[in-house]
């Protein structure tokens, strides 16, 4: 990266991760594929302490094709350290916005594009969310996707135990009347987020109590730089990505996202946002979700 180029990109892409170097991979193809629109922009890796793979080598296999940077986590209680890694990379940033990406989350041909132009609107208090596709990437490769932008469009929907088994995002189509809906927050999932710099550090980033749990840090998130940073919710169709969703997922794994009540991050979001407990619960009821409070 040669001295003074980061400060000419308007866009940080942040991805925190941990192990899942395959899928991390295909995340950063389906970036690589979308053409020249990627000179624009830096991309901040954050490394939660993995353990089975290797960060340096996807680092390294991509850092010729896309700027870029990856940050090395020290030593945590826990690996799950979203809000961590987004507040490391919210501090090093020279960008005006952030786009925070999962890092199973493939980028659709024309995202980035559309982030782009959504800045250069000159919009500088509004956060943007887009639709998740949740598909299996087994049978795709790196190679196909940066041959092919639109690869991932001839992968067929999946039903997901993270969409509570429901084969469209659970958002939609409610997420398409933003910001005109019952507690906006809810529906900006931080899997693809895109929100100004200045309002993130305005609020004083990310919880970081959430850490260590899976789950409500974004919705939390989305809830202070809506209320406290002044930032109108959005809904934009061009923001869609793919989620890569794992081979296998066992019963017992869902019963466990079902069950709320062990989950620290529900009670705090849940204590943080007023009438959020009753608002999801009423959610999870139209869903048919049998959750456990």
């Amino acid at each position: 990266m040669r001295d003074g180029e980061l400060s000419m990109r308007p866009l940080s892409i942040v991805i925190p991760c941990h192990d899942g170097a395959a899928l991390l991979s295909k995340t950063l193809a389906g970036i690589a594929a979308q053409g020249n629109v990627t000179k624009r922009i830096e991309i901040i890796l954050v490394d939660n302490n993995s353990k089975t793979d290797s960060m340096e080598s996807v680092h390294r296999r991509f850092m010729d094709v896309l700027n870029i940077t990856l940050i090395q986590q020290p030593r945590l209680r826990h690996p799950f350290s979203l809000c961590r890694a987004r507040n490391m990379a919210l501090r090093l940033t020279t960008a005006d916005w952030i786009l925070s990406l999962d890092s199973d989350c493939i980028p659709d041909q024309g995202h980035l594009a559309a982030v782009l132009k959504i800045i250069s609107s000159g919009d500088t208090a509004s956060v943007y969310t887009g639709e998740r596709v949740f598909i299996s990437s087994a049978d795709i490769t790196v190679a196909d996707i940066l041959h092919d932008a639109l690869a991932m469009n001839s992968l067929k929907p999946i039903r997901s135990a993270s969409n509570y088994r429901l084969p469209l995002d659970r958002r939609m189509p409610i997420m398409k009347q933003l910001p005109n809906v019952s507690h906006p927050w809810a529906f900006m999932h931080a899997g693809n987020l895109l929100y100004p710099v200045a309002k993130a550090r305005e609020i004083g980033g990310h919880d970081e109590a959430f850490d260590g749990h899976w789950g409500y840090e974004d919705a939390e998130f989305a809830y202070r730089i809506i209320t406290g940073g002044g930032c109108a919710p959005r809904f934009s169709s061009e923001m869609r990505v793919f989620h890569q969703e794992p081979t296998h997922v066992t019963s017992s794994d869902y019963k466990h996202k079902l069950d709320k009540r062990n989950n620290p991050n529900w009670v705090r979001a849940c204590e943080a946002i007023p009438g959020f407990r009753e608002f999801k619960i009423e959610q999870f009821r139209d869903l048919g979700a049998e959750i456990i409070i």
